[in-house]
């Protein structure tokens, strides 16, 4: 055995960097169509960005005063070295309270979220919920930021957060500039002043390149936007005009393009699609729409992608089903042969269309092609993204031979459907010529080529010895080879 020792990038920038595109991201759930004898570090290596997993022993408390993070420093160490073994340029966000506290069970924040804490409370000050409803949502406290001691406790939570070796910064939920966040228990105004003060307190105490990301749904956030990195845009087909159709497309290229012109560098945004709930993940309506959001965000954005179930929750959704190749764990089969309920709202299939490795973009976003209205391509080293929502299928002439990713067909000229994408490949011989311990084609086999397959981990190509993923043992073919 040959054992390599390869310079992996460590700052945030380089991390960022280093990833190909398609780059995806999860939210709290990750892939459920992996085999089960994967462990969840090597599940959720696929993606490049994630928030929702916990160190072990994990919590939040507060000594002298000042609200730290402690762990498990062993295990911590051990499911860290897992990820980076899998994908060393992973992001990690933590998500952490601003407008709606944890239950007060919570063992993370039991210790900060007391029952003194600054509560929008009844003026008879017993505690108020979101609502009256059955829900989830209507079922929490709301925290009323806009009290100092409120605001002091978020602002630390996120020091504690960057002074975790293991985090890179941090994710809010529900964030709203509309002035309803706390519905109506404060005006907007104050609303929005302390959701500025918040970030500016937060900034002016982490690490220059700490993230911030908020989640606005299918909004822009004005107002946080010179302080955050990224918007999560967790959007739901019931509240689009057109149930994913050609204005939810318009809608989502616009919030996109703003966040590219308007966040703080280094943007991060994370576009969450929601899939069909009431559709097999893998029927054709859900992956022509897997493919056709995938292309708008490769046409649009440099941030990160998810395609999710869609299970939300109705009644009817909970007849949902799985493709025959998903392996049920025992507790989800049971859900599912006793009618329990069950969500899969962030859970997601890994598409085979997100294995191809596009490169890095080299191309503008939002260029269109040969000037016709709803036609998008952009360049990446590797090939193309097309996105088509024009209203017509749309023939595209290429200077060079390609291969359509999902079709499969090569040559010049390629037809892409309405409201659907591709990913068309430069060089078809090279795709169809297994890769060579020349990982970059330099001519020459050296440090470079490991970064390569290092950068891979996880993937389907560059698979040096054939054996169906990028790991530790085309990282010694090549090494054997310098």
């Amino acid at each position: 055995m040959v054992i390599v020792s390869v310079s992996i990038a460590q700052t945030v920038q380089e991390r960022l960097d280093a990833r190909n595109f398609p780059s995806l991201f999860a939210a709290w759930d990750g892939c459920v169509d992996l085999p089960q004898n994967l462990s969840w570090e090597e599940r959720d290596a696929r993606h490049d960005l994630m928030w929702g997993r916990d160190l072990p022993g994990q919590q939040f408390e507060k000594i002298n005063g000042k609200i730290v993070m402690t762990w498990d420093i062993e295990g911590a160490k051990e499911k860290f070295s897992e990820y980076r073994r899998y994908n060393p340029n992973m992001i990690f966000l933590f998500p952490i309270p601003f407008s709606v506290a944890p239950r007060p069970e919570s063992f993370l924040y039991g210790k900060i979220f007391t029952d003194g804490f600054p509560f929008v409370r009844h003026p008879s000050d017993d505690e108020i919920l979101t609502g009256s409803g059955d829900d989830e949502r209507s079922q929490v406290r709301l925290i009323d930021f806009t009290h100092p001691d409120a605001q002091e406790t978020i602002v630390q939570l996120a020091k504690a957060v960057d002074d975790c070796e293991y985090f890179d910064g941090i994710f809010f939920d529900w964030w709203n500039e509309t002035g309803d966040a706390l519905h109506g228990h404060k005006t907007q105004q104050e609303e929005q002043e302390a959701q500025t003060q918040i970030l500016q307190s937060i900034r002016d105490r982490v690490s220059d390149d700490f993230l911030i990301v908020v989640n606005t749904n299918d909004r822009k956030a004005p107002n946080a936007a010179p302080y955050i990195n990224g918007l999560f845009m967790e959007t739901f087909r019931q509240f689009m005009p057109d149930d994913f159709q050609h204005l939810s497309m318009m809608r989502f290229e616009e919030v996109l393009l703003w966040s590219a012109a308007e966040l703080r560098y280094p943007q991060i945004t994370c576009f969450e699609a929601e899939g069909i709930g009431l559709q097999s993940p893998m029927s054709r309506e859900n992956l022509q729409n897997m493919r056709c959001l995938t292309a708008l965000y490769l046409t649009h954005s440099d941030g990160f992608f998810l395609y999710t179930m869609g299970v939300q929750g109705s009644e009817a959704e909970q007849q949902h089903v799985h493709d025959s190749y998903f392996r049920k764990d025992p507790e989800h089969e049971g859900w599912h042969a006793q009618g329990d309920f069950h969500l899969h709202h962030h859970s997601h299939y890994c598409h085979n269309f997100w294995d191809v490795d596009l490169g890095r973009p080299i191309g503008e976003k939002a260029q269109l092609y040969e000037d016709r209205e709803g036609l998008f391509i952009r360049e990446f080293t590797n090939g193309w993204a097309v996105y088509n929502r024009s209203g017509n299928p749309q023939e595209i002439t290429f200077l060079e031979q390609v291969k359509g990713w999902h079709s499969g067909i090569a040559g010049i000229e390629q037809t892409l459907t309405d409201l659907d994408g591709e990913i068309y490949l430069k060089s078809v011989s090279r795709l169809e010529t297994p890769p060579t311990v020349d990982v970059n084609g330099d001519g020459v086999v050296n440090v470079l080529d490991l970064v390569v397959i290092a950068n891979a981990f996880g993937k389907q190509q560059p698979d040096i010895n054939g054996d169906g993923v990028v790991n530790i043992l085309d990282l010694v073919k090549v090494a054997k080879a310098m």
